[in-house]
């Protein structure tokens, strides 16, 4: 019985060594042809929009205040981490920049440059509300 299965594990294996040889190759060429992050998610992807858009109260949120962002930004950036999000990790290894909030996405300037990408992420973001309120989740 190990026999066999030791023969599996030896005939599978080098199909999955070429595998891993391809993709390592490929990698660099695929990291240069992306241009722009758009993303959409909840507070796993959202780089400020929710701080920006929460205007209607006097009291800030608890990820606008310290310790959110102490890690790596030194100071609050709006999002819901320390340091940095999952969506900065994909950008930096793309080579593009940080992905800007769309709500507060402006550039030294004042002007919205969305060339690079732009974040419609909003914490407590949800889809297809009416499909859990119809099966009582």
């Amino acid at each position: 019985m190990a026999s066999s299965s030791s023969h599996f594990l030896l005939k599978h294996a080098f199909p999955v060594h070429i595998l891993l040889i391809i993709l390592t190759i490929w990698t660099p060429y695929a990291i240069g042809c992306y241009t722009a992050i758009f993303s959409f998610g909840d507070s796993l992807t959202d780089t400020g929009n929710s701080v920006h858009r929460s205007n209607s109260s006097n009291e800030p949120l608890h990820f606008a205040l310290p310790p959110y962002g102490e890690t790596y930004f030194h100071h609050p950036t709006g999002r819901s981490s320390d340091g940095r999000l999952i969506i900065d990790f994909i950008a930096q290894n793309l080579g593009l920049p940080f992905v800007p909030p769309y709500f507060g996405g402006r550039n030294a300037s004042g002007a919205t440059d969305f060339e690079k990408g732009v974040n419609f992420a909003l914490v407590g973001a949800n889809t297809l509300d009416s499909f859990f309120e119809d099966r009582n989740f």
